[in-house]
C-alpha cells in the first residue's frame, strides 16, 4: 500500500513541477487577494456517449469585490488537467471583468453592499483517452480576513474535481450545484445550508473537508467554524442555539445538508467539502470523482430576529405512474406575534432537485391566510406536483432540499431534505397452466407497463406463503424462500418452468411471483414484487422423498435417516419394491450408489437408515426408484441433507444453512410454532443429541440464518446443529417434515486480519505468439494468476479472495471477482493482455487483509508500415497501410493468410497520429485515427495532401506518433520515423 501511495504521489510532483515550470514561463502579474469561494463544475458536451470524451469546464468563483485585482489574467490563474497516465494540460484563465459575448466569460455583482460578485470562466476540453483525471484551479491569494485559518491573504485558493473515463464504468457525469458557496448566517441562531447538488445518472454522497491551498497542501492552522476560539464572548458550553449544549457543526453524507448549531464571533469562516459521484455497475458501487467545493460563510451580528421555518412530507415511496401532489409549509418564526392576523412577514422558498428537470413543479403560494394544522404560527403553503413515469424508477431516493429565507438583515435561511423514491408497478400474471405429462408449468402475465425495464425475473417456491408488501418494499424479500428460477428480457411475457430439465415435483404446491429490472446504466431500481400464483399439485405414480435427517455427525460413522412417502397414484397395486440410491452433493450427477432395496408395504411412509458415512464433510442426496413386476415404474426427486455453515464474528457466531429438496423449508409461522426452525448448542466434545436447544427462528422473516450472540468462554469451541421444518402444501402428505443438519464445532471471531497472500502472473509468451500469428485476429485473450495460500497457524482461516483489477500500473483498482479459498488460480478472459491484478483475503470473521502485491501483464503491440505503395487506382496497394488483415480471413479463420502478414499486423493500437514531409521538410499530409468515425489505425493514405491534391511521385519522409493499449503507460506511446516511396504514373 505504502508503494502504491508513494508512486502516485511521485507522478503527481512531477505533474506539479510541469505545472510550477509552466507558470515561470508565463508574464509576471499582479497577484489577487479575493478569493472567497468557488468550486469546478464539468458537463458532457454529448450526453450519454463515452465514446465522445468531450467537456465543458466551468470554473465558478466569488470573490472580493473590495479588492482592485480582478479575477484572472495573472500567473496564477491556471486551469489545469491531469490523469495518471497522460500528461498535465495547462491553460491560463484570462481576466474577467465583464460578461462577453461568447460564453466564455461572465460576471455579476450578486451583493454589492458586502462586495461579493460571481465570475465564471468556461473552457471545452477533449480527454485524450480513458484515465482518472483531476481538474484543478488555482489563485495565489484568498480574501483578508478568514477567521478559521491563519493569514488567508497571504494562503492560496485551491479547488479540484475528479472525474473518470473507463472502459467499463462508463463516464463520469459531476454533479452540477445550484445553490451559491457564500451563505449569510446570525451569531447564536442555528445555521443550515445545502449545496443543491443534482446528478441525473448517478448517485452522489458528501463529505466534509479541510480547505486546500494546493494539491497537497491544506490551508494553515485550519479550525473548525465550532471550535471554542470562535466563541470569545459566549459561554462556549451553551453556545447552540437552544443555550442548552455545546455548539456543533456536521454534515448529512446523503442528503448534503450542513447543520452549525449555532455560530459564534461574527467575521467570515471558509469550509471545504466533497460531492462524491457514485455509481452501480454490476451490483457494485464505484466511486467514480469527486467536486471539492470551497464555501464561504459570513456571520453577522444584530438579528433581531428568528430564521424561518418549514414543514416538508414524511419520505415518500410512489409507483411510477403516480400523480405525486405534497404540500410545503413554510413560515417566519416572530419574536412577537403579528398585530393582525393574516398579516406575515415576507419570506421566500426555493427548491433544489434533479426531479424538476424529470417534470415536477413548484407554487408557493405567499398570500394565504390560513393557519399551520397543528401549529399556532400562521404559514405559506407551497404546492408540489409530479405526475411520475416509468423513466424516474431509481433504486436510490431523489432528494429535494428546500430553502425558505426571510427578509430581515441579515437574511436567515432554513434547509430541509425530502426524499422521493420512485419504484416499478408491480407486474401482473394472467394465466398458468400445468402439462403433467411433462411436468412443467407454463405461466403468462400483461405486458409490463414500464418497457424501460430490462428483464424480468421469475421466482418460485413450494407452498404459498402469505405476504404483502409496503410501498417502499422492491425486489424479493429475503427469506420468503423463494428460488429465483428464470430471468427473461423485458418484452417477454410468458415463461415455462421445467425445472432445469428435471420436471416438478409430484405432490408439491408450486407458487411463483415476478420482479422488474430497470437498468443500472439510467438508475437502476426494481418493481414492486407481483402477487403470487400458485399451481395446485399434481399426482403420479411416483414415490416423494420426505426426510432426509443426519443423526450421527461423524468423518466415518455418520448416519443419515431417508424417508418417503408412497405413490399418491393409488392405482399402483401391490405387490412392488423401492430401490433407494444415494450420491454426494446437492443435486444428483450421473453418478449414484444403490444403498438399499425395500419391499413395499400397506404403510404410507417407508423409511431405511444409511450408515458409516463422512457426515461431518460431504454433503448426501438421496432419490428412491419404484419398480413393479421388476421394471421401473416411478422415480422421485432427489432430496439433500441439511447444510450447516458458519461465519464467526468477534464476540458472535453466525449460522447459515441450506438444503436442495422438493419441498420447502421456509414455511409461515402457523402461531403454534410448527414450522419454526429450531438451534441447538453445546460445548465441543458434545454428540448431536446432547446439544441443547437455544432458539427458534421463523425462516420466512430471519432467512435461514441465525447469529449468536453468547455468552461464550475465551478459548472455547461450541458446537450447533440446526433442525428444520418443511411443507409440500399438501394436505394429502405428512406435514411438517423434520430434518437434522450435521453438527459443526467453531468459536466467536477476532479482529485479526489474514495474511497478505503472495501474487504471481503468467506473463504473455509475446515471442511466440507474435512467431505463429495468433494475435492477429484475436477478440479475446487469458491472463492467469496464481497464488499460495499462507501457511501461517494465524492465518488458516481464510474463507475466501477477493480480485482487484486496474487497467494500468499503479491506477485505480475495483474489486472485480470473488473466489472460494481452496481457489489459488484464476483466469479472465479479456480483449487485451494489459491488466494488473491484486488479491485480498477474507477470513472467517470476515476480516480483510491488505492487498497484495501488484502483478501485470502486457500486450504484444506491432506497428508495421510499407516503404512503397501505388496510388494509381487499380485496386493494388493503392493506400498506404499498416500491415493487416483486413477483408482476408474466412470467417474467423484466418489460417490462409500468409505468416508475414499475420506476425506484423498492427494490433493492441488505441490512436496514431500521422504525418508526411515532402523532401524539403515541409508538410504536406496530416492524418488522426480518432478524428472521427471513418478514421481508423491503419491511415489508409491515399496520396493527396491536405487540400486533396496528389503529391508528385517521389520519395516522402513521414512520422507516425503511435498509441498502444498498455498496462505500463510509459510504454504506450512510440514514435515511427521513416520514408515511403509514392510510385504512379503522374502523365
Amino acid at each position: 500500500m505504502l508503494m502504491k501511495a508513494s508512486l502516485y504521489f511521485q507522478k503527481l510532483l512531477r505533474q506539479l513541477s510541469l505545472l510550477l515550470l509552466f507558470l515561470c514561463s508565463l508574464p509576471f502579474g499582479v497577484f489577487a487577494t479575493h478569493m472567497r469561494a468557488g468550486n469546478i463544475l464539468l458537463e458532457k458536451v454529448i450526453p450519454n456517449d463515452c465514446s465522445d470524451r468531450r467537456y465543458k469546464i466551468r470554473i465558478i468563483a466569488y470573490i472580493d469585490t473590495e479588492s482592485t485585482v480582478p479575477f484572472g489574467g495573472s500567473t496564477s490563474d491556471v486551469l489545469a488537467i491531469y490523469g495518471r497516465s497522460h500528461e498535465a494540460f495547462m491553460i491560463q484563465v484570462p481576466e474577467i471583468k465583464s460578461t462577453n459575448g461568447d460564453g466564455t466569460q461572465f460576471f455579476e455583482i450578486i451583493d454589492a453592499d458586502r462586495h461579493i460578485a460571481r465570475v465564471e470562466f468556461v473552457y471545452f476540453h477533449e480527454f485524450p483517452g480513458n484515465d482518472v483525471y483531476t481538474i484543478t484551479f488555482t489563485e495565489i491569494n484568498r480574501n483578508a480576513g478568514i477567521l478559521n485559518m491563519s493569514r488567508s491573504v497571504d494562503t492560496p485558493f485551491f479547488i479540484e474535481t475528479k472525474i473518470t473515463l473507463d472502459s467499463y464504468l462508463g463516464c463520469s457525469t459531476p454533479a452540477l450545484i445550484e445553490v451559491p458557496p457564500v451563505d449569510r448566517a446570525c451569531s447564536g441562531i442555528m445555521w443550515t445550508h445545502t449545496p443543491g447538488a443534482v446528478d441525473l445518472k448517478d448517485s452522489i454522497s458528501y463529505e466534509l473537508q479541510i480547505p486546500k491551498s494546493g494539491p497537497l497542501t491544506l490551508v494553515g492552522n485550519y479550525a473548525s467554524p465550532e471550535r471554542s476560539q470562535f466563541y470569545s464572548s459566549i459561554d462556549y458550553s451553551k453556545a447552540n442555539e437552544k443555550r442548552d449544549g455545546f455548539p456543533t457543526f456536521v454534515m448529512d453524507p446523503r442528503s448534503g445538508l450542513i447543520t452549525w448549531d449555532a455560530p459564534g464571533n461574527t467575521g467570515e469562516y471558509n469550509i471545504a467539502f466533497h460531492i462524491i459521484e457514485w455509481r452501480k455497475v454490476d451490483n457494485v458501487w464505484y466511486r467514480m470523482g469527486y467536486v471539492r467545493r470551497d464555501m464561504q460563510i459570513i456571520v453577522e451580528d444584530g438579528c433581531d430576529h428568528n430564521r424561518p421555518d418549514l414543514e416538508v412530507p414524511p419520505d415518500t415511496c410512489v409507483v411510477a405512474g403516480t400523480l405525486l401532489k405534497e404540500t410545503i409549509w413554510y413560515w417566519d418564526q416572530f419574536l412577537e406575534p403579528p398585530k393582525l392576523p393574516g398579516i406575515l412577514n415576507p419570506i421566500n422558498i426555493k427548491a433544489y432537485s434533479p426531479v424538476f428537470l424529470r417534470g415536477a413543479t413548484t407554487i408557493p403560494h405567499h398570500q394565504n391566510e390560513d393557519y399551520l394544522p397543528g401549529k399556532v404560527k400562521p404559514g405559506y403553503p407551497m404546492e408540489f406536483t409530479w405526475q411520475t413515469e416509468c423513466d424516474d424508477v431509481h433504486d436510490q431516493p431523489f432528494y429535494v432540499n428546500f430553502k425558505v429565507t426571510d427578509q430581515g438583515d441579515p437574511q436567515l435561511a432554513t434547509f430541509k431534505t425530502w426524499r422521493i423514491r420512485v419504484i416499478g408497478p408491480p407486474p401482473r400474471f394472467n394465466d398458468r397452466t400445468l402439462n403433467v405429462s411433462t411436468r412443467t408449468a407454463t405461466l403468462k402475465w400483461d405486458p409490463y407497463v414500464c418497457q424501460n425495464a430490462e428483464t424480468m425475473q421469475v421466482w418460485r417456491r413450494v407452498d404459498s406463503v402469505g405476504y404483502t408488501g409496503s410501498v417502499c418494499e422492491t425486489g424479493m424479500p429475503p427469506g420468503l424462500g423463494y428460488e429465483l428460477i428464470g430471468t427473461v428480457p423485458i418484452n417477454q411475457s410468458a415463461y415455462v418452468d421445467n425445472n432445469s430439465g428435471k420436471g416438478l415435483a409430484p405432490g408439491a404446491q408450486y407458487c411463483y411471483r415476478l420482479v422488474a429490472i430497470f437498468p443500472s446504466s439510467s438508475g437502476g431500481g426494481e418493481s414492486i414484487v407481483s402477487s403470487d400464483t400458485c399451481l395446485a399439485p399434481f399426482v403420479t405414480k411416483d414415490p416423494i422423498m420426505t426426510k432426509v435427517s443426519i443423526r450421527k455427525t461423524d468423518l466415518e460413522d455418520g448416519i443419515i435417516d431417508v424417508q418417503w412417502h408412497k405413490p399418491l397414484d393409488t392405482t399402483v397395486p401391490q405387490p412392488y419394491k423401492y430401490e433407494v440410491y444415494r450420491s454426494e452433493g446437492f443435486t444428483r450427477g450421473n453418478d449414484s450408489t444403490l444403498v438399499a432395496t425395500v419391499d413395499g408395504s400397506m404403510n404410507d411412509v417407508e423409511s431405511i437408515t444409511d450408515s458409516n458415512l463422512n457426515t461431518e464433510e460431504k454433503v448426501y442426496n438421496y432419490s428412491v426408484t419404484l419398480y413393479k413386476d421388476g421394471n421401473p415404474i416411478g422415480w422421485s426427486p432427489t432430496a439433500s441433507t441439511v447444510r450447516l455453515t458458519n461465519e464467526s464474528e468477534l464476540g458472535k457466531i453466525n449460522l447459515f444453512w441450506s438444503a436442495t429438496v422438493p419441498w420447502s423449508n421456509s414455511i409461515s409461522d402457523d402461531g403454534a410454532g410448527t414450522y419454526m426452525h429450531k438451534i441447538y448448542r453445546g460445548v465441543e466434545g458434545a454428540t448431536d443429541d446432547e446439544l441443547v436447544e437455544i432458539a427458534t427462528i421463523d425462516p420466512t422473516a430471519a432467512g435461514l440464518f441465525f447469529s449468536d450472540n453468547g455468552p461464550f468462554e475465551a478459548n472455547k469451541d461450541y458446537c450447533y446443529r440446526v433442525e428444520t421444518f418443511g411443507s409440500y402444501g399438501n394436505d394429502d402428505l405428512p406435514t411438517p417434515l423434520p430434518n437434522f443438519s450435521q453438527m459443526i464445532c467453531t468459536e466467536p471471531g477476532d479482529s485479526i486480519p489474514p495474511c497478505v497472500p503472495e501474487l504471481t502472473v503468467e506473463l504473455a509468451p509475446c515471442e511466440a505468439l507474435i512467431e505463429s500469428g495468433q494475435l492477429c485476429n484475436a477478440n479475446n485473450v487469458t491472463n492467469t494468476i496464481t497464488w499460495e495460500k499462507p501457511t501461517s497457524e494465524d492465518c488458516d482461516d481464510i474463507r475466501k479472495y477477493h480480485i482487484w483489477v486496474s487497467n494500468t500500473k499503479g491506477g485505480t483498482y475495483t474489486k472485480r471477482y470473488t473466489v472460494p479459498a481452496t481457489t489459488t488460480t484464476f483466469s479472465e478472459d479479456t480483449p487485451t493482455f494489459a491488466r494488473c491484478y491484486r488479491i485480498q483475503a477474507e477470513d472467517d470473521s470476515k476480516n480483510l487483509s491488505e492487498l497484495s502485491n501488484e502483478v501485470c501483464n502486457d500486450n504484444c503491440p506491432m506497428y508495421v508500415l510499407p516503404n512503397v505503395f501505388t496510388p494509381n487506382g487499380d485496386e493494388l496497394n493503392d493506400v498506404f497501410s499498416a500491415f493487416n488483415i483486413r477483408n482476408l480471413c474466412n470467417e474467423d479463420d484466418c489460417s490462409d493468410v500468409p505468416l508475414k502478414l499475420r506476425r506484423d499486423c498492427a494490433r493492441f493500437v488505441e490512436d496514431v497520429k500521422f504525418t508526411v514531409f515532402n523532401r524539403w521538410g515541409q508538410q504536406v499530409y496530416t492524418y488522426q485515427s480518432d478524428t472521427g468515425p471513418e478514421n481508423t489505425i491503419y491511415i489508409d493514405w491515399d496520396g493527396k495532401d491536405n487540400s486533396g491534391k496528389m503529391v508528385e511521385p517521389g520519395v516522402y519522409y513521414y512520422a507516425a506518433e503511435v498509441k498502444f493499449v498498455t498496462a505500463d503507460p510509459a510504454a504506450s506511446l512510440k514514435v515511427y520515423k521513416s520514408w515511403v516511396q509514392v510510385i504512379y504514373n503522374a502523365n
